[in-house]
């Protein structure tokens, strides 16, 4: 792999991911989300939703991992925990990121476009996930606060259905709306 590792702490090195890690993050990505009641709603039949998430979401991890903003946590020598994001205004266009966002809340398109208006770049976090048995140590905000302090002028958006991560954004100051029962559109203060 051709990474440039950056650190958060010196045993954590922090990794710009690329095409090239797609065999890492899928199985992550998966993992995190199997059980998602947002996932869980769009692939209902438990014993496929692994097989159809994968089919569903490798374009589009492929496509983000190529675009410069994902970034993962290697620990133990395993990849522990994962960001990925684009920029959205870059983006927006884009064939393939306008399948990302087929089926998305207009709610949140509407959100997006708002934002565009000020000029300032929009990195939308698409999604995080931490591997099991690394949770709960930190990783998931210790990369969001990395990738925040790289593109301090930027303004970070992101649409979750997870408690433990509201909690996270909202200790981070990023206003919430709840786009509809248990699923939310976060935006990172002006800095």
């Amino acid at each position: 792999m051709s990474h440039r590792p950056e650190t958060v702490q010196a045993a954590d090195p922090v990794l710009l991911l690329t095409p090239e890690d797609f065999d890492r993050v899928l199985p992550l990505f998966i993992s995190q989300f199997h059980s998602d009641p947002y996932y869980r709603k769009l692939f209902p039949e438990e014993q496929t939703r692994d097989e159809q998430m994968a089919e569903a979401f490798s374009p589009w991890i492929r496509y983000a991992l190529g675009q410069g903003y994902c970034y993962g946590i290697e620990r133990e020598g395993e990849l522990a925990c994962i960001r990925l994001g684009v920029d959205y205004e870059r983006e927006m266009n884009d064939d393939m990121f306008d399948s990302l966002l087929e089926g998305a809340s207009q709610t949140l398109v509407e959100r997006l476009e708002e934002l565009l208006e000020d000029g300032r770049q929009i990195i939308y976090l698409v999604a995080s996930a931490t591997e099991e048995r690394f949770k709960r140590q930190g990783l998931a905000s210790r990369l969001l606060d990395f990738i925040m302090d790289k593109y301090p002028e930027a303004v970070f958006v992101t649409d979750i259905s997870s408690p433990i991560a509201l909690k996270m954004y909202e200790k981070r100051g990023f206003s919430v709306e709840e786009l509809e029962e248990g699923y939310y559109f976060c935006v990172s203060p002006s800095r």
